[in-house]
């Protein structure tokens, strides 16, 4: 691929140029637009290109390209106010007053753009026309077009990243068949967050998490990027314990890692009411008995009439005790029900011992042998009615502590 001009028909050039003039830069305040496009199709690459764009950087941080966006921004500002002050001088009303904003101190986050150009465009971006390129910036609100290009030469392969018109880099696939990621992730972390970063790839036996200097590492697959410098990391997975170490950035190769698993604890489970369905990290637990209890736990207690109860804890306490609610507790007016039952029972408990004192009464005065029995019947609905009012006061009482 040549840089030359290659626009050998003067009325395209005149219209390129025209159309040129109508299209202006219009970047958003915190926006850094990227333009992606390529001289091929391969859905798998374009997903690549945008794991790497988001990995690699979030904002713009080299001083350079910084600077470039400030300036575009400032000259857009400038020929915004030309505009409204032109429209108020002809519209005889006051000029507005410039207010200079300060883009300096905005985040320029990178927003990239996968563009799906004309054959007629693409062709003048794969020949390298600065005309064309910067007519497809200005048309699409770009601040950088990015356009790759691959070559094969029998088994050997290469790929082209071109920036705004001019080749960049030139990258060879890895000989482990690993694919573009970690190439295009650190061409992306150069240019748009400077040479004081580097990626860092962690190979381990189980899945991790990874704490830098106290704080969480964003990861991809197995990647990180860290600042070059001293480290203190720590890998971590749960039941297992943590592998710590302090690394110096770059480096040239894999940390390579293996955490060994923790030694479990027992824990004894008590419910009420009593619970079979006791799930422990998801497993189901037997007798409310775990011989090794991992940390950290999830603990689920379920029982049929009551709420399923959850502890999660980062610590081994030995003994966890639980009551359960009942799911009734949770209904819709529970408070307005528990409140009816309960003295309606009261009132139905009253009438059913006052029926067994009249009976009682007649029966002392009268002696009816056929009294006997109700004066017994009435006993026993009384003892049974003072039980249910007992039970929905205790219910009533719930139900106002918990304010439902």
């Amino acid at each position: 691929m040549t840089l030359s001009k290659v626009i050998s028909i003067s009325k395209k050039r005149s219209s390129l140029a025209l159309l040129m003039l109508l299209f202006t830069m219009q970047l958003s305040a915190a926006s850094y637009r990227v333009g992606v496009c390529s001289s091929f199709s391969d859905p798998a690459f374009d997903d690549t290109v945008r794991a790497a764009i988001s990995f690699s950087a979030a904002a713009v941080e080299n001083p350079l390209l910084l600077n470039e966006a400030i300036k575009r921004d400032e000259a857009k500002d400038k020929k915004e106010y030309e505009i409204s002050a032109a429209s108020a001088v002809a519209a005889e009303k006051d000029k507005p007053s410039y207010v200079e904003k300060d883009h300096a101190a905005e985040i320029y986050e990178i927003e990239p753009v996968f563009l799906n150009l004309p054959e007629a465009q693409l062709e003048f971006v794969e020949k390298g026309d600065g005309d064309a390129v910067s007519y497809i910036m200005a048309l699409n609100d770009l601040d950088e077009l990015v356009f790759f290009s691959k070559f094969s030469y029998g088994a050997l392969e290469e790929l082209e990243i071109w920036i705004n018109g001019s080749l960049e880099e030139i990258l060879f696939p890895p000989l482990d068949n690993s694919g573009y990621f970690k190439l295009l992730s650190s061409f992306f972390l150069s240019r748009w967050r400077g040479n004081d970063y580097s990626i860092v790839r962690f190979e381990g036996n189980v899945p991790y998490t990874v704490e830098s200097d106290g704080n969480e590492v964003e990861m991809y697959d197995r990647y990180a990027v860290l600042k070059n410098g001293s480290h203190e990391l720590v890998l971590s997975y749960p039941y297992h314990a943590d592998f710590e170490a302090v690394l110096e950035t770059p480096v040239s190769s894999a940390v390579y890692f293996s955490l060994e698993k923790d030694d479990g604890k027992p824990l004894f489970i008590s419910t009420l009411p009593y619970s079979e369905e006791i799930r422990l990290n998801g497993e189901i637990v037997e007798d409310g008995y775990v011989e090794d209890a991992f940390l950290p736990f999830s603990l689920s207690i379920g029982c049929e009439g009551y709420e399923t109860g959850m502890i999660q804890g980062a610590s081994n306490p030995g003994l966890i005790e639980i009551s359960l609610l009942p799911s009734a507790l949770y209904e819709p007016d529970y408070l307005e029900i528990a409140k009816k039952d309960f003295y309606s029972n009261l009132l139905l408990t009253l009438a059913s011992f006052g029926a067994g004192i009249a009976i009682g009464f007649v029966n002392d005065v009268y002696s009816l042998d056929y009294l006997v029995p109700l004066e017994t019947l009435a006993a026993g609905i009384s003892v049974f009615q003072l039980i249910r009012t007992i039970d929905g006061l205790f219910k009533y009482r719930d139900a106002l502590a918990l304010g439902i």
